[in-house]
Protein backbone atom coordinates (compact mmCIF):
# COMPACT_ATOMS: atom_id res chain seq x y z
CA UNK A 1 0.00 0.00 0.00
CA UNK A 2 2.86 2.56 0.94
CA UNK A 3 4.92 1.55 -2.34
CA UNK A 4 1.20 2.30 -4.42
CA UNK A 5 1.21 5.53 -2.15
CA UNK A 6 4.67 6.68 -3.33
CA UNK A 7 3.95 5.64 -6.89
CA UNK A 8 0.66 7.76 -7.41
CA UNK A 9 3.19 10.97 -5.27
CA UNK A 10 5.75 10.59 -7.87
CA UNK A 11 3.56 10.37 -10.61
CA UNK A 12 2.03 13.81 -9.19
CA UNK A 13 5.16 15.46 -8.62
CA UNK A 14 6.15 14.23 -12.11
CA UNK A 15 3.08 15.96 -13.73
CA UNK A 16 2.89 18.89 -11.39
CA UNK A 17 6.67 19.38 -12.67
CA UNK A 18 5.44 19.00 -16.38
CA UNK A 19 2.87 21.58 -16.33
CA UNK A 20 5.33 24.06 -14.43
CA UNK A 21 7.63 23.34 -17.65
CA UNK A 22 5.21 23.79 -20.19
CA UNK A 23 3.77 26.99 -18.51
CA UNK A 24 7.26 28.30 -18.56
CA UNK A 25 7.26 27.43 -22.39
CA UNK A 26 7.10 30.82 -24.82
CA UNK A 27 3.06 30.71 -25.27
CA UNK A 28 4.09 32.51 -29.09
CA UNK A 29 6.16 31.26 -31.55
CA UNK A 30 7.25 32.31 -35.12
CA UNK A 31 8.29 31.10 -38.40
CA UNK A 32 10.34 33.04 -41.04
CA UNK A 33 10.91 32.60 -44.61
CA UNK A 34 13.29 35.12 -46.95
CA UNK A 35 14.04 35.16 -50.52
CA UNK A 36 15.26 37.40 -53.18
CA UNK A 37 13.49 38.20 -56.26
CA UNK A 38 14.89 39.72 -59.05
CA UNK A 39 12.51 41.73 -61.01
CA UNK A 40 10.76 44.87 -60.14
CA UNK A 41 8.83 45.39 -57.05
CA UNK A 42 5.83 46.60 -58.78
CA UNK A 43 5.49 43.47 -60.36
CA UNK A 44 6.16 41.36 -56.99
CA UNK A 45 3.37 43.25 -55.65
CA UNK A 46 1.39 42.87 -58.22
CA UNK A 47 1.37 39.02 -58.22
CA UNK A 48 0.44 38.97 -54.55
CA UNK A 49 -1.57 41.52 -53.84
CA UNK A 50 -4.94 39.71 -54.77
CA UNK A 51 -5.88 36.40 -54.23
CA UNK A 52 -6.40 35.77 -57.77
CA UNK A 53 -3.27 34.37 -58.45
CA UNK A 54 -2.96 32.14 -54.54
CA UNK A 55 -3.50 28.87 -55.97
CA UNK A 56 -0.21 29.59 -57.54
CA UNK A 57 1.84 30.00 -54.41
CA UNK A 58 0.29 28.88 -52.04
CA UNK A 59 2.27 27.34 -48.94
CA UNK A 60 0.65 24.02 -49.59
CA UNK A 61 1.23 23.68 -52.99
CA UNK A 62 3.74 21.30 -51.89
CA UNK A 63 2.25 19.10 -49.94
CA UNK A 64 -0.88 18.46 -51.61
CA UNK A 65 -1.62 19.77 -55.22
CA UNK A 66 -4.98 18.61 -55.02
CA UNK A 67 -6.00 21.42 -52.35
CA UNK A 68 -9.29 23.15 -53.55
CA UNK A 69 -9.68 26.91 -52.98
CA UNK A 70 -12.88 29.16 -53.07
CA UNK A 71 -12.55 33.05 -52.85
CA UNK A 72 -14.84 35.96 -51.65
CA UNK A 73 -16.05 37.83 -54.68
CA UNK A 74 -13.39 40.76 -53.73
CA UNK A 75 -10.61 39.44 -54.09
CA UNK A 76 -7.93 42.01 -52.65
CA UNK A 77 -8.30 44.47 -50.00
CA UNK A 78 -8.82 44.16 -46.55
CA UNK A 79 -11.86 41.80 -45.54
CA UNK A 80 -10.65 39.84 -48.71
CA UNK A 81 -10.47 35.98 -48.01
CA UNK A 82 -9.67 32.27 -49.94
CA UNK A 83 -10.55 28.92 -47.99
CA UNK A 84 -9.07 25.68 -48.59
CA UNK A 85 -10.07 22.31 -47.99
CA UNK A 86 -7.26 19.16 -48.45
CA UNK A 87 -8.40 15.52 -48.08
CA UNK A 88 -4.97 14.27 -47.88
CA UNK A 89 -3.02 16.25 -45.89
CA UNK A 90 -4.67 16.97 -42.23
CA UNK A 91 -1.86 19.50 -41.55
CA UNK A 92 -3.30 21.61 -44.53
CA UNK A 93 -7.24 20.30 -43.58
CA UNK A 94 -9.52 22.88 -43.89
CA UNK A 95 -8.56 26.79 -43.16
CA UNK A 96 -8.35 30.41 -44.59
CA UNK A 97 -6.43 33.28 -45.25
CA UNK A 98 -8.04 37.10 -44.73
CA UNK A 99 -6.30 40.45 -45.85
CA UNK A 100 -6.85 42.27 -42.48
CA UNK A 101 -4.45 45.33 -43.39
CA UNK A 102 -1.69 46.47 -46.36
CA UNK A 103 0.53 49.03 -47.29
CA UNK A 104 0.12 49.17 -51.30
CA UNK A 105 4.04 47.54 -52.58
CA UNK A 106 4.86 47.08 -49.34
CA UNK A 107 3.21 44.50 -46.88
CA UNK A 108 0.37 42.51 -46.35
CA UNK A 109 -1.05 41.15 -43.04
CA UNK A 110 -3.49 38.35 -42.81
CA UNK A 111 -5.16 36.58 -40.19
CA UNK A 112 -4.68 32.65 -40.54
CA UNK A 113 -7.17 29.99 -39.77
CA UNK A 114 -5.85 26.33 -39.56
CA UNK A 115 -6.24 22.95 -38.28
CA UNK A 116 -3.10 23.13 -35.70
CA UNK A 117 -3.23 24.57 -32.52
CA UNK A 118 -3.12 28.26 -31.87
CA UNK A 119 -5.56 30.34 -30.15
CA UNK A 120 -4.68 33.23 -32.87
CA UNK A 121 -2.68 32.98 -35.98
CA UNK A 122 -1.44 35.52 -38.50
CA UNK A 123 0.35 35.77 -41.61
CA UNK A 124 2.75 38.70 -43.05
CA UNK A 125 4.31 38.93 -46.65
CA UNK A 126 6.58 42.14 -47.08
CA UNK A 127 8.78 42.92 -49.92
CA UNK A 128 11.15 45.85 -49.98
CA UNK A 129 14.03 46.56 -52.19
CA UNK A 130 17.48 46.20 -51.03
CA UNK A 131 21.02 47.77 -51.73
CA UNK A 132 21.66 46.17 -54.77
CA UNK A 133 17.81 46.76 -56.01
CA UNK A 134 16.51 43.07 -55.75
CA UNK A 135 13.28 42.68 -53.89
CA UNK A 136 13.33 40.58 -50.89
CA UNK A 137 10.05 39.07 -50.13
CA UNK A 138 9.39 37.46 -46.39
CA UNK A 139 6.82 35.52 -45.21
CA UNK A 140 6.27 35.26 -41.76
CA UNK A 141 3.54 33.02 -39.49
CA UNK A 142 2.82 34.01 -35.94
CA UNK A 143 1.08 31.57 -33.78
CA UNK A 144 -0.26 32.88 -29.80
CA UNK A 145 -1.21 29.27 -27.97
CA UNK A 146 -2.57 31.28 -24.69
CA UNK A 147 -2.51 29.02 -21.92
CA UNK A 148 -2.83 26.22 -24.55
CA UNK A 149 -0.01 24.20 -23.15
CA UNK A 150 0.32 21.11 -25.51
CA UNK A 151 0.02 23.80 -28.08
CA UNK A 152 3.33 25.39 -26.14
CA UNK A 153 4.57 22.64 -26.77
CA UNK A 154 3.98 22.59 -30.42
CA UNK A 155 4.93 25.82 -30.60
CA UNK A 156 8.82 24.52 -30.13
CA UNK A 157 8.21 22.47 -33.64
CA UNK A 158 6.56 25.05 -35.30
CA UNK A 159 9.80 25.54 -37.60
CA UNK A 160 10.14 22.33 -38.37
CA UNK A 161 6.40 21.93 -39.70
CA UNK A 162 6.23 25.53 -41.27
CA UNK A 163 9.38 26.31 -42.59
CA UNK A 164 9.38 24.30 -46.12
CA UNK A 165 5.75 25.60 -46.70
CA UNK A 166 6.51 29.09 -46.45
CA UNK A 167 10.08 28.73 -48.34
CA UNK A 168 7.84 26.93 -51.27
CA UNK A 169 5.59 29.78 -51.58
CA UNK A 170 8.49 32.19 -52.05
CA UNK A 171 9.45 30.00 -54.77
CA UNK A 172 6.69 29.95 -56.61
CA UNK A 173 6.43 33.64 -56.55
CA UNK A 174 9.87 33.95 -57.55
CA UNK A 175 9.44 31.68 -60.19
CA UNK A 176 6.03 33.14 -61.41
CA UNK A 177 7.58 36.58 -61.31
CA UNK A 178 10.87 36.24 -62.70
CA UNK A 179 9.24 34.73 -65.73
CA UNK A 180 7.58 38.04 -67.12
CA UNK A 181 9.80 40.15 -68.71
CA UNK A 182 11.67 42.09 -66.51
CA UNK A 183 10.42 46.08 -67.12
CA UNK A 184 9.15 48.12 -64.62
CA UNK A 185 5.72 49.73 -65.37
CA UNK A 186 4.88 51.61 -62.26
CA UNK A 187 5.27 54.78 -63.85
CA UNK A 188 3.67 54.25 -67.25
CA UNK A 189 0.71 52.35 -66.01
CA UNK A 190 -0.09 54.71 -62.75
CA UNK A 191 -2.38 56.63 -64.39
CA UNK A 192 -3.76 55.01 -67.29
CA UNK A 193 -3.55 50.85 -66.78
CA UNK A 194 -4.32 48.23 -69.43
CA UNK A 195 -7.96 48.26 -70.12
CA UNK A 196 -10.21 44.96 -70.52
CA UNK A 197 -11.87 45.13 -74.02
CA UNK A 198 -14.29 43.16 -75.98
CA UNK A 199 -14.02 42.18 -79.14
CA UNK A 200 -15.64 40.94 -82.21
CA UNK A 201 -14.15 38.44 -84.88
CA UNK A 202 -12.73 40.74 -87.26
CA UNK A 203 -12.14 39.93 -91.32
CA UNK A 204 -8.93 40.88 -93.47
CA UNK A 205 -6.63 41.02 -96.04
CA UNK A 206 -3.19 40.15 -94.54
CA UNK A 207 0.87 39.57 -95.83
CA UNK A 208 2.87 37.07 -93.44
CA UNK A 209 6.80 38.55 -93.32
CA UNK A 210 9.47 38.40 -91.00
CA UNK A 211 12.18 41.19 -90.46
CA UNK A 212 15.63 40.63 -88.27
CA UNK A 213 16.10 41.35 -84.06
CA UNK A 214 19.01 42.81 -84.58
CA UNK A 215 17.58 45.46 -86.47
CA UNK A 216 14.57 46.61 -84.38
CA UNK A 217 13.99 49.60 -86.81
CA UNK A 218 13.21 47.68 -89.86
CA UNK A 219 10.45 46.14 -88.68
CA UNK A 220 7.74 49.14 -88.77
CA UNK A 221 9.20 50.18 -92.13
CA UNK A 222 8.55 46.55 -93.30
CA UNK A 223 4.83 46.77 -92.20
CA UNK A 224 4.01 50.18 -93.58
CA UNK A 225 5.29 48.28 -96.59
CA UNK A 226 3.20 45.71 -96.99
CA UNK A 227 -0.18 47.60 -95.46
CA UNK A 228 0.63 50.15 -98.53
CA UNK A 229 0.57 46.97 -100.28
CA UNK A 230 -2.77 45.92 -98.73
CA UNK A 231 -4.09 49.55 -98.79
CA UNK A 232 -3.58 49.23 -102.60
CA UNK A 233 -4.77 46.00 -102.94
CA UNK A 234 -8.22 47.38 -101.60
CA UNK A 235 -9.14 50.58 -103.68
CA UNK A 236 -8.01 48.24 -106.84
CA UNK A 237 -10.18 45.21 -105.94
CA UNK A 238 -13.17 47.80 -104.32
CA UNK A 239 -12.85 46.11 -101.10
CA UNK A 240 -14.25 47.98 -98.27
CA UNK A 241 -11.95 48.64 -95.30
CA UNK A 242 -13.24 48.95 -92.11
CA UNK A 243 -10.56 49.98 -89.97
CA UNK A 244 -7.03 51.02 -89.32
CA UNK A 245 -4.04 48.93 -90.19
CA UNK A 246 -2.26 45.93 -88.05
CA UNK A 247 0.81 44.29 -86.97
CA UNK A 248 0.41 41.09 -85.73
CA UNK A 249 3.49 39.80 -83.69
CA UNK A 250 3.47 36.36 -83.73
CA UNK A 251 6.76 35.13 -83.26
CA UNK A 252 9.82 37.44 -81.70
CA UNK A 253 13.14 35.47 -81.35
CA UNK A 254 16.41 35.14 -83.77
CA UNK A 255 13.37 37.11 -86.40
CA UNK A 256 9.85 38.96 -85.91
CA UNK A 257 7.77 36.94 -87.70
CA UNK A 258 4.49 39.26 -88.35
CA UNK A 259 1.16 39.45 -90.25
CA UNK A 260 0.24 42.79 -91.62
CA UNK A 261 -3.07 43.25 -91.74
CA UNK A 262 -6.11 45.60 -92.69
CA UNK A 263 -9.67 44.81 -92.18
CA UNK A 264 -12.43 44.68 -95.23
CA UNK A 265 -15.94 43.79 -94.95
CA UNK A 266 -15.34 41.16 -97.42
CA UNK A 267 -14.18 37.30 -97.13
CA UNK A 268 -12.99 36.72 -99.77
CA UNK A 269 -12.14 37.80 -103.67
CA UNK A 270 -9.35 38.10 -106.37
CA UNK A 271 -6.29 39.25 -104.51
CA UNK A 272 -2.37 39.01 -105.56
CA UNK A 273 -1.29 35.57 -105.15
CA UNK A 274 0.91 37.08 -101.58
CA UNK A 275 -2.08 38.50 -100.04
CA UNK A 276 -4.78 36.03 -98.33
CA UNK A 277 -8.27 36.81 -96.47
CA UNK A 278 -8.56 35.53 -92.93
CA UNK A 279 -10.38 35.80 -90.00
CA UNK A 280 -8.58 37.51 -86.80
CA UNK A 281 -10.42 36.10 -83.36
CA UNK A 282 -12.81 37.95 -81.51
CA UNK A 283 -12.99 37.67 -77.53
CA UNK A 284 -11.39 39.30 -74.77
CA UNK A 285 -8.05 41.75 -74.87
CA UNK A 286 -6.21 43.99 -72.70
CA UNK A 287 -5.25 47.69 -74.66
CA UNK A 288 -3.34 50.18 -74.67
CA UNK A 289 -2.84 53.44 -76.18
CA UNK A 290 0.66 54.43 -77.21
CA UNK A 291 1.88 57.82 -78.33
CA UNK A 292 5.34 58.09 -79.44
CA UNK A 293 8.30 57.00 -81.97
CA UNK A 294 7.71 53.21 -82.76
CA UNK A 295 10.85 52.43 -82.05
CA UNK A 296 10.01 51.47 -78.65
CA UNK A 297 6.80 49.59 -79.41
CA UNK A 298 9.19 46.47 -78.45
CA UNK A 299 9.11 48.23 -75.19
CA UNK A 300 5.66 49.10 -74.72
CA UNK A 301 4.62 45.57 -75.17
CA UNK A 302 6.95 44.00 -72.90
CA UNK A 303 5.56 46.17 -70.22
CA UNK A 304 1.71 44.90 -71.61
CA UNK A 305 2.73 41.10 -70.92
CA UNK A 306 4.29 42.06 -67.91
CA UNK A 307 1.65 43.22 -66.05
CA UNK A 308 -0.95 41.06 -67.43
CA UNK A 309 1.22 38.29 -66.24
CA UNK A 310 1.32 39.90 -62.47
CA UNK A 311 -2.03 40.70 -62.51
CA UNK A 312 -3.12 37.31 -63.21
CA UNK A 313 -4.53 37.16 -66.88
CA UNK A 314 -3.90 34.30 -69.61
CA UNK A 315 -2.48 35.07 -72.65
CA UNK A 316 -4.57 33.21 -75.69
CA UNK A 317 -2.56 34.33 -78.71
CA UNK A 318 -0.03 36.51 -80.49
CA UNK A 319 -0.08 40.46 -79.58
CA UNK A 320 -1.50 42.87 -82.23
CA UNK A 321 -0.65 46.82 -83.09
CA UNK A 322 -3.16 49.18 -84.75
CA UNK A 323 -1.59 51.80 -86.32
CA UNK A 324 -4.04 54.75 -85.80
CA UNK A 325 -1.51 57.72 -88.03
CA UNK A 326 1.78 57.94 -89.93
CA UNK A 327 4.53 60.81 -89.59
CA UNK A 328 3.99 63.00 -92.57
CA UNK A 329 2.45 66.54 -93.68
CA UNK A 330 4.05 69.84 -92.71
CA UNK A 331 3.87 73.14 -91.06
CA UNK A 332 0.86 72.90 -88.48
CA UNK A 333 -0.63 69.97 -89.82
CA UNK A 334 2.66 67.50 -89.70
CA UNK A 335 2.80 64.71 -87.68
CA UNK A 336 6.22 63.82 -85.86
CA UNK A 337 7.48 60.54 -84.26
CA UNK A 338 6.46 61.76 -81.02
CA UNK A 339 2.81 61.92 -82.62
CA UNK A 340 2.67 58.40 -83.59
CA UNK A 341 -0.49 56.89 -82.30
CA UNK A 342 -0.70 53.19 -81.68
CA UNK A 343 -3.21 50.95 -79.70
CA UNK A 344 -1.45 47.58 -78.83
CA UNK A 345 -3.82 44.48 -77.82
CA UNK A 346 -2.96 41.36 -75.75
CA UNK A 347 -5.45 38.25 -76.06
CA UNK A 348 -6.27 36.97 -73.34
CA UNK A 349 -8.54 34.21 -71.48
Amino acid sequence: MRFIKELLLAALFTAVFFVVLMVLLPSKASVERKLEINHPIVQVYDFVKTFKQFPAWSPWGDRDPQTTYEFTPALSGPGAQVTWFSARDPFVGEGSLQVIDESPGEWLNYKLTAPWRGAAKEMDLVIAENDMGAVVATLKVDVDYGWDLLGRVNGLYLEGHLGHDLAFALAQIKNKVESFPDVDYSDDFEDAPPILVEAGPRNVIQIDGQAATNQPYSLQPTVLQFTNTLTATIDIKDLTQTGPRLAILNRWGQNYDFTAAVPVLETQGEVPENVTFATIEGGRFLKISYTGARWDLPRQRDRLVAWAGANGFVPRGNISEEVLNDAGGEGDDAIRDADLQTNIYLPVR
